[in-house]
């Protein structure tokens, strides 16, 4: 049996290496589709043992296995040599010290700058237990196209979710800098002052070009209703909504009874947290289905233009295939 704390190590065919809790997690964390294509080269407990790996492509379950196998040795060399080309103490046989290590760095390279949501959730203490997982290596959101706007997304729990509400009826782009306008007009992106704020007022200020979104006036208050409930169910963070889940079933169930979040956009956000912002809680891959496979089929898969672009032809291919069935 697992036994709580126990530590992973995931070494992937590109030379990063994982770091998970336990078993458990690792499989909450791994796709499928990268199983079956081979992304993943070897697999370690702690203690050296090694471990196999299976994904399914029908049901997207990931089922890592022990094999009594131990190659301690091999472990070592393999974590000493990441540590000395990543800069930290490579001369240290101390694994549990060098999964600290690639956890204290994932941290760094994903918050160069501290978010005010990130310091007031973890009161500016990084991690230091193997308890969760980290990666060396990151990428930053920018679905925007726009500095200011994908800044305020990566910097802003609120604006990324607000951004991914307004993500209907409108060029996605568009919809995720909507929150960066807000920011500007408003003054603030509080969640409390934004539900406390005259709806009149609000709704003038969404509608004012250019709009904050097609339909500015109605989304105001779909903003509003929002905010509502994020400053009333959870503090004002809204980064709660996806830091406190231990699950994909509870994580999309929290996004999903947001008011504006259908069954569709709540997969598509629970990929978006996924990929993007290393959120994966476990089973996250099977309620998001295809919006967790590799691929541009979603804003979850927007990191540049290009991927845009070529998100923004998936979507069209797709209208028009159920058109020509409809």
């Amino acid at each position: 049996m697992e036994r709580p704390g126990d530590t992973i190590f995931v070494m992937t065919r590109d030379g990063d290496v994982y770091v998970f809790s336990g078993i458990e997690d690792a499989e909450g964390y791994m796709e499928a589709i990268d199983v079956l294509d081979g992304e993943y080269v070897d697999l370690f407990r702690i203690d050296g043992e090694r471990l196999s790996v299976s994904g399914s492509e029908k049901d997207y379950r990931v089922v890592i296995e022990r094999t009594g196998s131990f190659e301690l040795g091999a472990l070592v060399d393999r974590l000493c040599s990441l540590a000395e080309r990543n800069g930290f103490d490579g001369d240290n046989p101390d694994l549990r010290a060098i999964a600290n290590e690639i956890l204290a760095n994932e941290w760094r390279v994903r918050w160069p700058r501290w978010p005010r949501w990130l310091a007031a959730r973890t009161e500016r203490v990084r991690p230091r237990s193997s308890a969760t997982c980290g990666k060396i290596g990151t990428m930053a959101i920018r679905i925007a196209q726009d500095p200011h706007a994908d800044e305020l997304l990566t910097n802003d729990s609120f604006a990324l979710l607000s951004g991914m509400m307004l993500d209907q009826q409108f060029p996605m782009e568009q919809a995720f800098a909507g929150p960066a306008k807000v920011l500007d007009r408003f003054g603030t992106l509080d969640p409390a002052a934004i539900a406390d704020a005259d709806p009149e007022a609000f709704a003038d200020l969404c509608a004012t070009p250019p709009a904050v979104h097609r339909y500015g006036r109605s989304m105001a208050g779909r903003l509003q209703e929002l905010a509502r409930v994020v400053a009333d169910e959870y503090d004002g963070d809204a980064s709660r909504i996806w830091t406190e889940p231990r699950t994909g079933d509870a994580l999309i169930g929290r996004i999903r009874a947001l008011p504006g979040f259908g069954d569709q956009k709540a997969k598509i956000f629970t990929a978006l947290l996924a990929k993007q912002l290393g959120v994966k809680p476990r089973g996250w891959t099977i309620v998001v289905g295809d919006y967790g496979r590799k691929g541009y089929r979603s804003v979850a898969d927007v990191v540049d233009a290009d991927s845009l672009a070529k998100v923004r032809e998936f979507k069209q291919q797709q209208k028009k295939k159920a058109a020509a069935t409809s």
